[in-house]
This record gives structure tokens, sequence and C-alpha cells, in this order.
């Protein structure tokens, strides 16, 4: 059981996304004192519960030791790896990351060792960099133990552009206590990949705070209502909602939630794309109506849903962990809609949604959407929703086992 007292250390790059902010809420509200490692500062006051520690890496290099262990390092993982031209590739890349790896292992450890916070439960929520630096700080000895959590793109390997491969990952497994993974897929992806490390992996769910009650709404007198909700980019294939209206034989209102500015960074092509099919629905489909309302607060989502406004929230990802957007969704009531990638099915089940494959066409998601609509046992799908949201994705009580378990691992 979590005591009054309990401490812990958190790693993150940056807290500011949204469900590691909820995540992070949670703990203060579970009376847990936190010591907030970050680079980016966090936009959100925490109160004094949570004592924030910046970490900014200096631009001095690193001392003779710490040098020679980082070049074995990179040996090591370049070396007995099985081959892969594009990993070759990388490496100066990789000797770059390992290199600030080292310097935020520095800058940590200083921290650690005047506030003598070694011997605290100590958590990375991605397993990425901010891991490998916690596996040095472990190696060096200057703290007991660490966890990390693992989502998606920290995860999966084939979603690393160089060489299909996240470096330095035995490096890290040797030296940490847990892999909390998010999705059962992601949990026996890394069994499958990692067999010698499977006593240190287990499955930690995310989850979705519930702000507001339900209301229930006079679905009668307006139309049928889908929703989706996220950045408009590649991965997403939003447009394909679009595309699926556009043929549309019942009136329907799509509400999308989601910033549509272009993000250069990526390359992106799917924003003129949706704006593309969002303008065709539009000229060609009266019976369709497009909403798109840009990027939203968690509160005004969920303000949304808990309105009664939205009948049935769609996901197109083609990769994903588990979508907290989709825990928030049903925690409404909202049955759901997506696609067969990472973890979506663990939240899919047969009473309250639709799977459709990774590579689905328009025609099958107008068709499952078309579905949702004529079902007549709607109220009963709601409350079928709200009851698995419950016991598998209610936030406070995963987090709460989260650090239970971390607690005790630690002693």
């Amino acid at each position: 059981m979590l005591g009054n007292n309990s401490t812990i250390c958190f790693f993150v790059e940056n807290p500011n996304v949204v469900h590691c902010q909820n995540e992070l809420e949670s703990l203060v509200k579970l009376s847990v004192r936190v010591h907030l490692f970050c680079t980016s500062l966090p936009r959100f006051d925490f109160g004094e519960a949570v004592i924030v520690h910046q970490i900014l890496m200096d631009s001095n290099g690193l001392p003779s030791s710490k040098l020679l262990h980082s070049t074995v390092m990179l040996l090591q993982d370049q070396f007995l790896a099985p081959f892969n031209l594009g990993y070759w590739i990388g490496i100066r890349t990789r000797r770059a990351r390992l290199k600030n790896a080292f310097k935020r292992a520095s800058a940590i450890e200083n921290i650690v060792q005047d506030l003598k916070l070694g011997e605290l439960p100590m958590l990375s929520y991605w397993f990425d960099d901010w891991s490998l630096s916690l596996a040095l700080l472990r190696k060096w000895k200057s703290i007991h133990s660490f966890s990390t959590q693992a989502h998606g793109r920290d995860l999966y390997e084939h979603r690393e552009p160089s060489g299909k491969k996240l470096a330095f990952r035995r490096a890290t497994f040797k030296e940490l206590e847990k892999v909390y993974c998010v999705s059962q897929n992601g949990l026996e992806y890394l069994k499958h990949k990692y067999p010698g490390f499977q006593p240190k992996l287990a499955l930690a769910y995310l989850g979705s705070e519930r702000l507001y009650e339900a209301q229930a709404a006079n679905k009668a007198k307006r139309k049928f209502t889908i929703s989706s909700c996220s950045k408009i980019r590649n991965i997403k294939r939003i447009h394909l909602i679009a595309e699926a209206l556009l043929n549309f034989e019942h009136e329907v209102h799509w509400i999308h939630f989601g910033d549509l500015s272009l993000d250069e960074r990526h390359h992106d092509y799917s924003v003129g794309r949706m704006i593309r099919a969002v303008q065709n629905v539009k000229r060609q489909n009266k019976k369709v109506t497009i909403e798109l309302r840009g990027d939203c607060t968690n509160q005004e989502i969920q303000k949304a849903y808990a309105s009664g406004e939205v009948d049935l929230h769609i996901n197109t990802s083609e990769t994903e962990g588990l979508p907290v957007s989709m825990m928030e969704a049903i925690s409404y009531g909202i049955p759901l809609l997506g696609i067969d990638v990472g973890g979506v099915k663990e939240i899919i089940q047969r009473g309250f949604g639709i799977l459709l494959e990774k590579d689905f066409t328009p025609e099958a998601l107008e068709e499952g959407i078309r579905s949702f609509e004529q079902r007549k046992d709607r109220k009963e799908i709601s409350e079928e929703a709200k009851s698995f949201w419950e016991t598998h994705f209610d936030l406070h009580r995963n987090v709460k086992n989260l650090i239970e378990k971390l607690t005790k691992s630690s002693v």
C-alpha cells in the first residue's frame, strides 16, 4: 500500500504531454511526493508536492574516464548487434545521443547525491535516452534501481528511422529493474524481441481521468455524430475519415479535435489531403456536416464527450501504443471504431467496438460507421463501455497500482 510519505523520482524530457501531465496530477492526488527531472519546465503548477529539477547539459566534453566508457558502449552496441547497414550509417547520431546521455546522467547524479535521493524509487516515463542515462547511474552505483514505462515510439523498433533498431537497448535492459509496458501487445513484442529479459517485463496500462459526469442527450433531435482526436499527421490518417464520408448516404456529423497546422518537421502531406477531402465532402455531400474544432484543451474535449453529443469515436492511426484518447471516449460510454495496430484491440471489445484491418479501405470505414448508426441498443453499448473503462483504464487506480509495484520492486 502507498504510505502518506511516499516519494519517487520521475524522469521525462517534456512533462507537458497530456497523458504524462495526467499521470503526474494523479500522483499528486495520491499524496505521492515527486522529484521531477525534466528538460522542458512544466506549464502546469503541481504545487509543493512536485519538486522540479530542470536538467540542462553544458557544452563541456566528458571526463576521460566517462569518455572511455561511452566509447566502449558504442562499440559494443555496434558490433554485438546483427549487421544492419542503416544502423551502421547512423553511428554518428548514436554517438551524439550517447554523449548526451552521459552528460544528462552526470547532471542528474549531482542532484541525486546532493539531496540523497539514490535509494528512492525511480521511474522514467519513456523507454528512451533518459532510461539510458538512468542505466549509466545504476552502473556507476549512484542509484539503487530504476524502472521505465514503454509506450509505442519508444518500444516498437520498426518505428525507428535509423536502421529500424533502437540503440543501447541491451545495455539499458541489463541495468533496469522493470519495463512497464502500456499494452499487452507491447509486452508480447518485447518478450519475443528480448527473451532473455522476460522477468523484467510487466504490463501496466495507462488510464484517463473522467473529469465530468456524463449527461443524457436527446439523440432523436440531432444527427448521428462521430468524433476523432489527434494532430493531423501522416500516421494518424485522419483524411481517410473525410474520404469515407464522401459517399455516405445517411445524415452524419463529424467533429474533429486537433491541430491542423502543417508540421514541416515531418514533411507531412496529410494536412493538404485532409483539407481537400473535407472540401470535397462539403461540396458533394450535403448529408454530411463537418466541424473542425482545432487545438482543444483536454477539458474542452471531455466536456464534449460528457454532453452526450458524440455517438461513435474513431481512431484511424496506422501505428499506436494504446491511445489515451480512446480511454477518454469510453469513460463517457462512447463506443469505438479503431484499427488493429499496437494495443488498440485491447480496448476495443466486441460489444462496444469495431476493429478494422490496418490497411482498411474508405468503404470498410464507411460500413463500420453505418453499422453503429443503425444499432438500436446504444444505451446498453454505452453502459458496457463505461464498465470496461472502470475496470481497466481508470487513471488513479492504474497509477496507484504502478507506484505500489515500483515501490515494492525498489526495496
